[in-house]
């Protein structure tokens, strides 16, 4: 389960893709089965057959459309034990109206179940719900699972309009070697695994799966492994920028230096203050100085970093803790 976005011209059409493979692990021919049909060179046949929705948020929802494939076979498997399928690919278009309730964030959430199957045993259709010859799917099968989807309009951020699946986690990858950003992406990864002079408490947002959903972040308890909350409040950054940098009494003036090794010193020419958690964040050094880490870096990848943060809070949809509660985690990879 993994984050996504609206495409298309209106904020109400998405699409999901999905993966499917079946496979038989047993069969037994029972009494309605037909003993003159051979099993060898029997296939059974799988259609989708459409989804459910439920909405939320005080939110009138109306109009749902649901597109899946349809008119030919998804699925062609033998009737025998060990015959599989081919794996498809297929995607879920959806379509939906929705009006907010007066006095609420233009906000709805949707309850969509992946398809279920009609199926046919020797190119001849069973009907779901009226089924000659039974076919049992797993039920605990992932696919099976409702997910929830978040649509905003202008609440996450302003002059756009998204949805998401709420449930998971949403992550900011900074890959490393990309050189647009970094120093900024070394030195975040560093913050959140080794103290640095006059940091107390490491910095929190490295992504851990839970057990049971691998896009579920899991807070173990310990710092590193805390989720961030965006702010969207400029007095918010204000105060995290002063405190972490901006005034003389700040972090980077009263801490030893810590630069890269293009900004060997604190004057260094085309280099900035970074810090980390983000200004935006309810983490930063107003906040959390213990557990605020800063550095001298390029200033082009201080900004590149920042502008790359500011496209996944809205690809990602990711809520200001001042609308509702939602935390995000920062990903580094490119470090071995």
């Amino acid at each position: 389960m993994t984050r996504i976005q609206v495409y298309g011209s209106a904020a109400t059409r998405l699409a999901k893709t999905h993966r499917v493979q079946v496979w038989v692990t047993s069969f037994v021919r029972d009494a309605s089965f037909p003993s003159s049909i051979p099993l060898a060179g029997v296939n059974l046949y799988l259609y989708p057959y459409g989804m459910f929705q439920e909405g939320s948020n005080s939110s009138a929802i109306s109009n749902i459309a649901v597109t899946v494939p349809n008119g030919q076979p998804l699925l062609q498997v033998g009737i025998g034990t060990g015959s599989q399928s081919a794996e498809i690919t297929f995607d879920v278009a959806i379509n939906w109206t929705y009006t907010p309730q007066p006095g609420t964030h233009d906000m709805a959430s949707l309850s969509v179940s992946s398809p279920g199957y009609e199926y046919a045993v020797g190119n001849t259709p069973r009907p779901y719900g009226n089924e000659r010859y039974r076919f049992v799917a797993d039920s605990n099968a992932a696919w099976l699972h409702a997910q929830w989807l978040r649509c905003d309009r202008w609440v996450a951020v302003s002059n756009s309009s998204g949805c998401v699946f709420a449930n998971a986690s949403p992550v900011l990858v900074l890959d490393a070697a990309n050189t647009s950003w970094s120093e900024s992406a070394q030195f975040i990864y560093s913050s959140q695994r080794i103290l640095s002079p006059g940091q107390s408490v490491l910095s929190p947002g490295i992504f851990a799966p839970s057990s049971t959903a691998r896009a579920v972040a899991f807070e173990n308890g310990q710092p590193q492994y805390m989720g961030l909350e965006r702010s969207n409040s400029s007095a918010d950054e204000d105060a995290n920028r002063t405190a972490a940098c901006r005034s003389s009494q700040s972090l980077y003036y009263k801490r030893t230096y810590q630069g890269s090794q293009s900004c060997p010193s604190i004057n260094s020419i085309a280099c900035s203050c970074d810090e980390y958690p983000f200004a935006t964040t309810k983490q930063g050094a107003a906040y959390a100085p213990e557990r605020t880490a800063v550095r001298g870096i390029l200033n082009v990848h201080n900004t590149n970093a920042g502008g790359e943060l500011g496209r996944f809070v809205q690809r990602d949809r990711v809520m200001p803790y001042q609308i509702t509660p939602e935390k995000y985690w920062v990903e580094i990879t490119g470090i071995h």
